[in-house]
């Protein structure tokens, strides 16, 4: 376990209601194998970017790659007219792939969000999206801002649908982000609800920043979801009714598969180089909250070292994964839930989201 990331079990007095227990301790070894063997069993699925061509620094983005078990297949290659293409995400029940991608056509770039199986197949356009306004051939852009519902008959997404980004002079340092919208898409039909109009308004050195939604959004009664404020603040959103619960300020939010739990990023101490802790909240009232994942950091530690992003789940809801950020590199860092320990994972492990049967 490296200095200055100290990883806590889960509090006693919210053992009973969590579902927590204390486990011996085992080594960073034993977790790793007993991670992976579990991922080769139960056949789970991730995907993520890459670049057919290691001699160009930095990579350029040309494939998507699934791995099954552990087993990696390249499932999509970029064709001459692509330019970016966003990191896929997997579905719930790890079926099924969608990624935001930009191609030229016609002279013009056009951005819309796809889905495929997850062997590559039923290539497919969901809906078209304001495109970005300097797209740059293989660019890097971070995991796509949609989330799949457990029954893969929605998507639940961040962005501007085509024609209707408003005309905006460039932005300068200090101006708000132009907001966007939290829309839902019905797969199926094509049917598209605008839940909130205008959302992702950030202001350079607010201390509010990352995604609105990240790939685990939905709880699996595919109707409430949980998104990021303009507050930075997590809201439990009710797409139906359209009521709202606020767990409090945080990053990255996602729900558990199972249900029970949500889990986010705090904000870190104001003025200080240390980022927040990783807590998991009762889903339900009264939102019981205990801790799962310390970011304390040791004297020599840089701003930007230490866990980030967003604490994705595993099937069976035993395991989250982080990143965590050393040097120039982030690591896949992964915590088991029920013993409180955490390990640091091969790079390509994992992507930016995770499914299958749990």
């Amino acid at each position: 376990m490296r200095q200055g990331a100290v990883v806590f079990a889960l509090l006693l007095c919210a053992g009973t209601i969590l579902g927590v227990r204390h486990a011996p301790a085992m080594g960073s070894g034993a977790l790793r194998e007993r991670w992976a063997e579990t991922m080769r069993a139960k056949q789970w699925v991730t995907a993520f970017n890459d670049g057919t061509r290691k001699d160009v620094i930095p990579v350029r983005v040309d494939i998507i790659v699934v791995k099954v078990g552990g087993r990696e297949n390249i499932v999509f290659r970029a064709g001459p007219e692509d330019i970016e293409i966003g990191g896929p995400i997997v579905s719930p029940d790890g079926t099924r792939l969608a990624f935001v991608k930009t191609h030229e056509e016609g002279g013009r770039s056009r951005t819309a969000i796809y889905s495929m199986t997850i062997d590559g197949s039923a290539l497919r356009s969901l809906v078209e999206l304001s495109p970005p306004r300097l797209p740059i051939k293989g660019a890097q852009t971070g995991a796509s801002p949609v989330a799949w519902s457990h029954d893969n008959k929605r998507i639940l997404f961040f962005g501007t649908l085509k024609d209707e980004a408003p005309t905006r002079p460039t932005p300068r340092p200090g101006d708000p982000l132009a907001p966007q919208s939290l829309l839902l898409l019905e797969v199926d039909s094509g049917r598209l609800v605008t839940l909130i109009s205008a959302i992702g308004r950030r202001v350079y050195g607010s201390g509010i920043g990352g995604p609105a939604i990240t790939s685990q959004a939905w709880a699996p009664d595919h109707r409430r979801l949980v998104y990021m404020d303009d507050r930075g603040h997590i809201i439990i959103l009710d797409s139906a009714t359209r009521s709202e619960e606020d767990l409090g300020r945080g990053f990255s939010p996602t729900w558990s598969p199972d249900g029970r739990f949500v889990a986010f990023q705090t904000p870190g101490d104001r003025g200080s180089k240390r980022a927040g802790d990783y807590v998991i909240v009762q889903a339900d009232a009264p939102h019981e909250t205990a801790l799962l994942l310390s970011n304390a950091r040791g004297l020599f530690s840089f701003w930007g070292m230490g866990y980030w992003g967003a604490p994705l789940w595993s099937p069976d809801n035993r395991y989250v994964n982080v990143l965590n950020v050393r040097s120039e590199q982030a690591y896949p860092y992964l915590v088991d839930r029920i013993s409180g320990e955490g390990t640091e994972l091969p790079l390509r492990s994992l992507g930016d989201s995770w499914g299958g049967k749990p």
